[in-house]
């Protein structure tokens, strides 16, 4: 998808070193011409969808997430990787 970043979510660094990640992918928007950005957001601060709940495949909304939050609980995956990990944010994406 153009103009979507999706992020493997860790429930803390800890984890994160030890690639225990928690069946949950954020999607984070890097183009400011997508339907799904926030004119409100600054640059500390991006337009997300991500899970509502703590399990793997959760429900997700929209939200947003803070660059630090972004950096140090999640790690870059590929689209192919979170379509995998997290179907329900996929098919949220495509609607």
């Amino acid at each position: 998808m153009k103009g979507v970043q999706f992020h493997l979510e860790f429930a803390n660094t800890y984890k994160r070193r030890k690639g225990e990640h928690s069946g949950t992918v954020v999607a984070i928007f890097t183009d400011p011409n997508s339907k799904w950005w926030d004119t409100r957001v600054n640059e500390m601060m991006v337009s997300a969808i991500g899970a509502v709940y703590d399990y793997p495949n959760s429900p997700v909304a929209g939200t947003t997430a803070s660059m630090g939050y972004i950096r140090t609980r999640t790690k870059r995956i590929s689209e192919a990787k979170a379509r995998e990990i997290h179907p329900l944010l996929i098919r949220y994406l495509e609607q």
